[in-house]
């Protein structure tokens, strides 16, 4: 797998990361709006805890396509000066 390849998974990976971070959002304000008492908290536990995670997965993917994007230097187009 080449660089360029390396670099756009890890970019789409980091970007449906940080979409999944904000349904996760999205999900705790509706649990929070709509249930209450040990319900609440048990949605909230769970969306929390995997906001968590997809936040941390987003970094470390975004991380890891920026320096393979500083190992791959494109080449110069021909004709170009």
């Amino acid at each position: 797998m080449s660089n360029l390849a390396k670099k756009r998974l890890f970019l789409a990976i980091s970007v449906f990361l940080v979409l999944a971070v904000i349904y996760c959002v999205l999900a705790i304000l509706q649990a929070a709006s709509l249930f209450t008492g040990e319900r609440a908290l048990r949605n909230l536990y769970f969306w929390g805890s995997l906001m968590c995670v997809a936040f941390v997965g987003a970094v470390v993917f975004g991380v890891l396509a920026h320096r393979v994007g500083r190992l791959f230097k494109p080449k110069p187009l021909r004709g170009s000066a």
